[in-house]
C-alpha cells in the first residue's frame, strides 16, 4: 500500500483516485472476495489436497482474501467520503487493517517466492523433489514462511494508537489515530524499517521470482521441445506400409511382455511429467501476474525510500507521485482479485473440480472416474509385475 492519506491532491490524483479506487476497486473488492471464497471452496475439496501445489495455491488465495478485505475497509474513506459513521469509525479501522494489509501482502509475496522454489527444487533436482514436495512439507514451510513475514510487520501493529480528543465546542469526544510513541525517535524508525521493507519484500522476492521463473519458463519450452521430439521418433518406428508394427516388436513372446511393461511405465511416466508440467506452468502464470502487477508498486516504494515525498516540494510532483501510488495500489489488488480466473484457465483439475462442484457434470465426473481407474490399474499392474 504506496500511499495512505493525503488530504489535498491535485487533478492527477484525483482522476486516478476515482478511476482505480472509487470504480476498479469496488470490481476487485467484489471479484476478490466472492472469487477467493469460490477458489478456497474448490481447493479444499478432498481430490485437490493432495499435492503440494494445492497448499501453496490455498495459502496464497486466502492471504489474497485477506489483502481484498483490507483494501474494503481502508479504502472506506474514499469510496463512502460523505459518511458520518465511516468518519468516526476510520481510526479504529485504519489501527487495524493497515498493518494487516500489509502483513498480508507481504505473505502473499513469500509464498510465490517459495512456492516457485519448490517447482525449481522439483525441475532441476527430481530425487530431492520426493521430499521436498510433499503436502505435509508444504504445510511446515508455509507456517514457517507465516510467522517469518509476521514478524518482519509486527512492528506497524505498534506503530500507532488510538487518542480520544475532547472538543469543548460541541461538547463531543472524537477518536483520532496518533503515533504510539513506542518508538523514541520515530524518523529513524520509519527510515529504518523503510529500507527494511524496499529490501526484504520487494528487492530480494522480486529479484529471486524473476530468476527462478526465467529457468522454469525455459524448462516448459525444453520439456515441449522434447516431448515433440519423442513423438516424431515414435512415428518412426511404424513399418513404411503404415499397418504392421516392425520385425523387432514381435521377436517372441517374452519380448512382447517387456515391451507391454515398457509402454506401460512410459504411459505412468509421461504422465507424471504432464502433472510437473501443469503445475509448472500454473506457477508461472501466478508468477507473471505478480511481477506486472508488484513492480510497480516495488519502483515506487524504493524510490519512495531515496526520495522521500513529504522533502519533495513541487505540488506538481507530489501530484504526479501520489497518483502514480493510486495506480500501484489498484494493480495490487487485481492481482489478488484474479485468482479463481487464473486457475481456471491454467489448472484442467480445477476446472473439472468447480464442474464437478457446481455444475454436477456427469459426464465429468465419469470421465475424472475413468481416468482415476485407469492409472489405478496401471499402478496395481505394475506392483504385481514388480
Amino acid at each position: 500500500m504506496a500511499s495512505r492519506t493525503a488530504d489535498e491532491v491535485g487533478p492527477f490524483t484525483s482522476l486516478m483516485r476515482l478511476i482505480f479506487k472509487n470504480i476498479l476497486m469496488h470490481i476487485c473488492i467484489t471479484l476478490g472476495v466472492f472469487g477467493n471464497i469460490l477458489t478456497l471452496v474448490v481447493l479444499l475439496k478432498k481430490k485437490m489436497r493432495h499435492t503440494s501445489t494445492a497448499q501453496y495455491l490455498t495459502y496464497l488465495t486466502f492471504f489474497d482474501l485477506i489483502f481484498i478485505i483490507s483494501c474494503f475497509f481502508n479504502n472506506l474513506e474514499i469510496m463512502y467520503s460523505n459518511s458520518k459513521f465511516i468518519d468516526e469509525i476510520k481510526p479504529f479501522i485504519n489501527l487495524i487493517f493497515y498493518p494487516l494489509g500489509d502483513f498480508s501482502a507481504n505473505t502473499s509475496a513469500y509464498i510465490i517466492l517459495v512456492f516457485t522454489i519448490e517447482r525449481y527444487i522439483a525441475v532441476a533436482y527430481p530425487l530431492n523433489s520426493l521430499f521436498w514436495c510433499r503436502p505435509s512439507r508444504a504445510r511446515k514451510i508455509i507456517l514457517a514462511t507465516i510467522l517469518f513475514t509476521f514478524m518482519l510487520t509486527f512492528p506497524t501493529f505498534l506503530e500507532n494508537k488510538i487518542q480520544f480528543v475532547y472538543n469543548p465546542i460541541n461538547n463531543s469526544t472524537k477518536a483520532e489515530l496518533v503515533e504510539s510513541g513506542f518508538y523514541p525517535n520515530f524518523d529513524m524508525y520509519k527510515l529504518i524499517y523503510f529500507w527494511i521493507i524496499a529490501i526484504m519484500v520487494q528487492f530480494i522476492p522480486l529479484t529471486l521470482l524473476i530468476i527462478l521463473n526465467s529457468i522454469l519458463m525455459r524448462y516448459i519450452h525444453d520439456s515441449i521441445k522434447a516431448k515433440n521430439v519423442k513423438l516424431s521418433l515414435g512415428e518412426k518406428t511404424l513399418s513404411t506400409d503404415g499397418t504392421k508394427p516392425s520385425l523387432e516388436l514381435r521377436v517372441h513372446r517374452k519380448s512382447d511382455f517387456n515391451i507391454k511393461n515398457s509402454v506401460k511405465n512410459n504411459v505412468k511416466n509421461t504422465s507424471q511429467q504432464t502433472d510437473q508440467n501443469k503445475a509448472t506452468i500454473l506457477l508461472v502464470a501466478t508468477v507473471v501476474l505478480f511481477l506486472v502487477c508488484q513492480l510497480p508498486s516495488a519502483l515506487l516504494l524504493i524510490y519512495e525510500a531515496i526520495f522521500p515525498l513529504d522533502n519533495d516540494v513541487s505540488s506538481m510532483n507530489k501530484d504526479i507521485r501520489l497518483g502514480l501510488n493510486n495506480i500501484a495500489n489498484g494493480l495490487t489488488a487485481i492481482n489478488a482479485s484474479v485468482n479463481f480466473i487464473l486457475y481456471s484457465s491454467f489448472s484442467d483439475n480445477f476446472r473439472q473440480t468447480v464442474r464437478t462442484l457446481f455444475l454436477n457434470d456427469k459426464k465429468n465426473n465419469q470421465k475424472i472416474n475413468n481416468k482415476n481407474a485407469f492409472y489405478n490399474k496401471l499402478r496395481s499392474n505394475s506392483n504385481y509385475h514388480s
